[in-house]
């Protein structure tokens, strides 16, 4: 319990108004209760939810592969919210919540490498110097939920929405830094098919190669409260153009 609690993953999605459960990492490794979820799921993690530690590791995309297909993809409209919902976090694991995504392009495909891809971000809570408050505990603070919205000018299709925390409370340890990176990665992938109107088609990079062991955003240390943070992965994506979900 005590891991499940510490390293966390998401219970579920609220996505355009919809309830959808996450990848249970302690039962749906086990075909036998035939879950369908929108999400890759991580079988090989067999109850357990550590983290990702090496930028390199293709494992950095959507947590540990091989990663299993969705059963099922949610509908959402470009313009819409989707509510990411945590279960408990440690708060001293602290960093940014980030969210990124990339158009599938062939929805009928069950897609499980995502390693020549492009991802691009829509949205971050990374840091806040005057109240030294990062991403982890604005997210605290909202009960374990974090709400982002999906561009209102990209174009339909099927899409991966990739979520986020990056914990930094080891990114200065040396023993870890020689397994690439301090920085503890917990990213898990959900299957949305958007709708609308919208042509926009955003430029992104690939993971891995969207982090680097030492960028600025990765290895730093917390603790001495720095004045200012980037957090790793590119600006996030701004609509040319923002309207309401249609």
């Amino acid at each position: 319990a005590g891991l499940v609690a510490g390293h966390g993953h998401l219970r579920d999605y609220v996505i355009d108004g919809t309830t959808y459960p996450a990848f249970d990492p302690a039962r749906d490794y086990d075909p036998k209760y035939n879950i369908k979820s929108i999400e890759w799921g991580f079988p090989k993690a067999k109850g357990a939810v550590g983290p990702v530690e090496n930028v390199n590791s293709p494992d950095v995309a959507c947590r540990f592969t091989p990663l299993q297909a969705p059963g099922i993809e949610s509908v959402a409209r470009a313009g819409a919210n989707i509510t990411f919902n945590w279960l408990d976090w440690f708060s001293s694991h602290k960093g940014p919540v980030l969210t990124v995504s990339f158009d599938l392009c062939a929805p009928s495909m069950l897609h499980t490498d995502f390693t020549n891809v492009a991802f691009f971000k829509i949205d971050e809570q990374s840091y806040d110097p005057k109240t030294i408050s990062w991403g982890t505990d604005w997210l605290m603070k909202n009960k374990n939920s974090q709400t982002v919205t999906i561009p209102s000018d990209i174009k339909p299709g099927t899409y991966v929405v990739r979520h986020e925390i990056i914990s930094l409370h080891n990114a200065l340890n040396d023993d870890y830094i020689k397994k690439q990176s301090g920085a503890q990665f917990y990213p898990q992938c959900a299957k949305v098919k958007v709708t609308g109107d919208g042509s926009a088609t955003p430029a992104g990079q690939k993971l891995p190669g969207l982090y680097k062991w030492d960028d600025k955003g990765i290895l730093v240390n917390i603790f001495y409260r720095p004045n200012e943070y980037t957090a790793p992965g590119g600006p996030v994506y701004k609509p040319a153009t923002v309207s309401a979900p249609k």
